[in-house]
Formats: C-alpha cells, sequence, structure tokens
C-alpha cells in the first residue's frame, strides 16, 4: 500500500538540494584549478567524502533544526 504524500519530505528535499548543490559546484571549480591534469575519479574521491561530511554533520542537521523551528513557530 502507497504511503501518503508528505510534503514535508519534498521540503526537506529542497532545502538539502539548495544546501548541496553549491557545495559541490564550488568543490568542483576549485578541484579543477588545483588538479586539472587529474582524471575525473580522482577528483570525485576528494570532493564525495567532503560532500558527504558535510551533509551528515553540518547541513541535515541545519536542515531539521531549521524545520523543527519552523514547525514549532506554527
Amino acid at each position: 500500500m502507497a504511503r501518503p504524500y508528505q510534503s514535508g519530505r519534498l521540503t526537506f528535499a529542497v532545502l538539502v538540494f539548495i544546501a548541496v548543490y553549491p557545495l559541490v559546484t564550488a568543490l568542483s571549480y576549485l578541484m579543477q584549478a588545483a588538479a586539472a591534469h587529474w582524471p575525473i575519479w580522482q577528483r570525485h574521491l576528494v570532493v564525495v567524502p567532503i560532500v558527504v561530511l558535510a551533509m551528515v554533520f553540518a547541513i541535515i542537521p541545519a536542515i531539521q533544526a531549521l524545520l523543527v523551528r519552523l514547525k514549532n513557530a506554527k
């Protein structure tokens, strides 16, 4: 049975996108400038752990705290 639509998940996904996209873009430009001669898989080997750590320890907790504050403000 399908779960009912939850607007909270969509909001969460949009906020994660808004936070992660600039981080990935900035890191890609930095790595391109710093390691232009590296193959793309090696550049991603540096970028992906940074993005994952940022998401787990900073971005997602901040978004969750924001959503809790917005929910309690209602």
